[in-house]
């Protein structure tokens, strides 16, 4: 390893530099999959951009897992009616969370402009698909038009019988 007294820039002095005090500035940039050890602290909050945007005909479909796969939101606009989207099966969902304890947070937002066309959710193999229970009565697994419900996908322990992906749904709807 190299030492640097004084820090090190790489490229001009506002892309990114490393401090002698172990403190960065400037702009960080990483292509690929990026692992960290330890806690990650962000002091300046954080923003989600990595966007899944599509529009159908269909009035039902069965999501691949590359559909979700580290999207943090899919914008969806069902064009002729209802929507029903099922998730994959766990068994296809080896990248998606592919360890006991994994997890992925991926939101779905009814896009469509035209009042009354819903989408609904159904469960893959699986899958145990949850519904939050934060509001009375029990809200359904159904977004309308310009809601959103997001999902937490987490890797259960493997099981020969039942289900080893969590699917936790939490809707929001209009507060009007």
């Amino acid at each position: 390893p190299f030492e640097f007294s004084q820090g090190i820039c790489v490229g001009s002095s506002d892309q990114f530099c490393v401090n002698n005090n172990g403190s960065v500035g400037g702009t960080l940039t990483f292509t690929g999959v990026t692992s960290m050890n330890g806690l990650l602290t962000l002091n300046a909050g954080q923003l989600q951009s990595y966007t899944n945007s599509t529009s159908t005909t269909a009035t039902a479909y069965t999501l691949v897992v590359g559909d979700v796969l580290n999207y943090d939101t899919v914008l969806m606009t069902p064009n002729t009616g209802d929507l029903t989207l099922t998730l994959f099966a766990s068994s296809s969902a080896t990248t998606l969370v592919p360890t006991a304890g994994d997890r992925q947070d991926t939101c779905f937002v009814n896009s469509t402009t035209t009042a009354g066309i819903d989408i609904t959710f159904a469960t893959g193999a699986g899958i145990a698909l949850l519904a939050g229970t934060s509001t009375t009565p029990v809200k359904d697994l159904t977004i309308s038009a310009g809601e959103m419900g997001c999902f937490t996908f987490v890797r259960d322990i493997s099981r020969t019988t039942t289900f080893d992906i969590i699917a936790a749904f939490t809707e929001f709807s209009s507060a009007e």
